[in-house]
């Protein structure tokens, strides 16, 4: 695939630096050419995700951090980040997944789907040719409720 395709792994800088641009932003980190969202996990639960969570995505939930790919699990609308409420929610057909991509409400069978992704020599690198399946229905890592009203 040609350059900014997807399909290839891009690296989207040190990782220290995506941390604090999601930190200084409070939102996401949205890659356009991966087609995803950076968002920050908290480290201390990744423990406590085991069993829920495809064992390719562990590291990345101990470093801190997860790349949620921006279709919807339900029929795979583009599902944008929500600034009010403070979670994803489709446009589509009303499915809603909180800050980390765990499905909270509406058809999707499952929380969004990851891209999959690694810490090379301090950069974080997508693979955006490996898609991991989402955390199954029920999951709640975080028991975020929505920080205030829907967009959609």
């Amino acid at each position: 695939m040609g350059p900014g395709s997807f399909g290839e792994r891009i690296d989207v800088g040190h990782i220290d630096d995506v941390r604090l641009a999601i930190a200084k932003e409070g939102k996401p980190h949205y890659i356009a050419e991966a087609r995803s969202y950076v968002v920050a996990f908290p480290a201390d639960l990744a423990k406590g995700a085991i069993g829920d969570y495809p064992k390719d995505a562990l590291p990345m939930l101990e470093a801190g951090v997860i790349v949620l790919y921006q279709r919807c699990t339900h029929l795979g609308c583009r599902v944008p980040w929500c600034a009010t409420s403070g979670w994803f929610e489709c446009p589509c057909h009303d499915a809603k997944f909180d800050q980390v991509g765990e499905h909270r409400e509406g058809p999707a069978p499952r929380g969004l789907d990851l891209i999959e992704s690694s810490i090379d020599d301090g950069h974080l690198v997508l693979d955006t040719g490996s898609i991991l399946r989402g955390a199954p229905l029920g999951t709640n890592t975080t028991h975020q409720p929505p920080a205030g009203p829907f967009c959609v």
